[in-house]
């Protein structure tokens, strides 16, 4: 029995959403969303906390293992919720200016992302099955609508990462020991999923096209 003439296609716009989805949820769940580099004369007896940033994530910053907090944990997940004093370690993450504000803002649209994300792929699960125009546009719209959120909230996410070396408070920590702070895998992998979302939406958007001609 021949394959209808998009099976193929749907097979691939299936593949490219699951990427789309793995990718996203990898990055949303991993650490490494940005790299803290020391500058060659950050010491421990500079004006500067002790406590040394590695890299930091969504959930939780690491810290490097010569330079740990007192607990000796190396790494402390983050309350989004709560105060963070400028004796925490923390406070090296969100200190800036509506920085946690920034940081809710970006953590909820790319958490909608990749829940978007996950529901389009599902839909595109059901167009291998289910063909027809309702549902190829239905498909495209959750894809497009998970590119865009999740994009809106990698840049928030970008233009805070900008800040933390910047406009770094020399008053409260004393001079940054770091020399540059450089976004990491995990956000370069998230900004893909999020290209490949609205990449996808192209595809069911062409599929409706084509569904539509093919009944004129």
């Amino acid at each position: 029995m021949p394959w209808h003439p998009y099976t193929k296609i749907l097979l691939l716009l299936c593949f490219i959403g699951l990427i789309a989805f793995l990718t996203t949820a990898m990055g949303l769940g991993s650490d490494y969303w940005l790299i803290y580099r020391l500058s060659a004369n950050a010491t421990a007896d500079t004006n500067s906390t002790n406590v040394r940033l590695a890299r930091a994530g969504v959930w939780r910053v690491c810290y490097r293992p010569e330079a740990l907090p007192d607990d000796g944990k190396p790494c402390h997940n983050i309350n989004y919720l709560s105060e963070v004093e400028n004796r925490d370690p923390l406070y090296q993450y969100i200190y800036p200016v509506y920085g946690k504000d920034l940081l809710l803002g970006f953590l909820a649209l790319v958490c909608i992302g990749v829940a978007l994300i996950f529901v389009a792929e599902v839909l595109a699960m059901i167009c291998l099955k289910k063909r027809s125009k309702a549902m190829y546009i239905g498909t495209a719209v959750i894809f497009i609508l998970a590119g865009i959120v999740g994009s809106a909230g990698l840049i928030i996410f970008s233009l805070r990462g900008a800040q933390l070396l910047y406009d770094w408070p020399n008053s409260q920590l004393g001079e940054s020991p770091y020399d540059m702070i450089s976004f990491g895998w995990s956000f370069a992998i998230t900004w893909l999923g999020a290209a490949l979302a609205l990449c996808n939406s192209t595809g069911y958007m062409w599929l409706a096209r084509r569904h539509l001609d093919a009944m004129m």
